[in-house]
C-alpha cells in the first residue's frame, strides 16, 4: 500500500511540476539548449527578444512567457518557431530564401482581419494564457522574397511557426528575419 501511495504521490509531483515549470524542467530546458545550440540562428539575447527555435513540444511559445502548447503540438514537428513577446506590437519582416509555409495559431480575441486569406487548419490546438486562450491556427505558403507580418494583437501576439516545404538538409538557413523598417 505505501508504495502504491508512493507511486501516486509521484505521478501527481510530477504533473504539478510540467503544468507550472518547476524545478528540473527549466534547467533541463537550459541545459538542451547550451548543448545543442542552434547554428542557423543565434541564441537569445537580453536585448534580442526575437529569436528562432527549432520548436519541440515542450518550447516555449512567447521570448518572455512560459506558455506551452498543450494540445495539438504534433502537427508543429519539423518547424522553426519565431519567438516574440507576447505582448509585441507591429510588424515583423523576414527574408524568405527556400518556399515555406508559415502557421500562426490565432485567438479570437484578437483583430484576425490580417488573416482573412490565408488558410484555416483543421487540427486541434490549444494554448492557455493569463489573457486568452488560442484555438485556431491558420497557414499561409510563401514564396522567396521579403514578407511582412504584423506580431497579432491587439491584446496578445501570435505565434509564428515555420516549415520548409522543400527538404533542405538541417543547418540551411531557409530564412531570416529583417531589421524593422524605420
Amino acid at each position: 500500500m505505501k508504495i502504491f501511495l508512493a507511486v501516486i504521490c509521484g505521478f501527481a509531483f510530477g504533473m504539478l511540476c510540467y503544468k507550472q515549470n518547476f524545478f528540473p524542467r527549466p534547467q533541463i530546458h537550459y541545459l538542451k539548449r547550451i548543448l545543442f545550440q542552434n547554428k542557423e540562428h543565434p541564441p537569445p539575447t537580453s536585448k534580442n527578444l526575437l529569436y528562432v527555435v527549432d520548436y519541440d513540444s515542450s518550447e516555449h511559445l512567447f521570448s518572455d512567457r512560459i506558455y506551452t502548447c498543450t494540445l495539438g503540438n504534433e502537427h508543429f514537428k519539423q518547424t522553426k518557431l519565431i519567438k516574440v513577446p507576447k505582448h509585441a506590437f507591429g510588424k515583423i519582416r523576414i527574408n524568405i530564401l527556400e518556399p515555406l509555409r508559415i502557421f500562426r495559431p490565432i485567438t479570437l480575441v484578437n483583430d484576425n482581419s490580417y488573416y482573412a486569406q490565408w488558410e484555416k487548419a483543421y487540427f486541434p490546438i490549444k494554448i492557455i494564457s493569463n489573457t486568452c486562450t488560442y484555438e485556431h491556427v491558420v497557414f499561409k505558403d510563401f514564396e522567396p522574397g521579403i514578407t511582412t507580418l504584423p506580431y497579432g494583437g491587439p491584446i496578445s501576439a501570435d505565434p509564428i511557426f515555420i516549415k520548409n516545404l522543400n527538404n533542405i538538409p538541417l543547418g540551411v538557413k531557409s530564412f531570416e528575419i529583417l531589421e524593422p523598417e524605420q
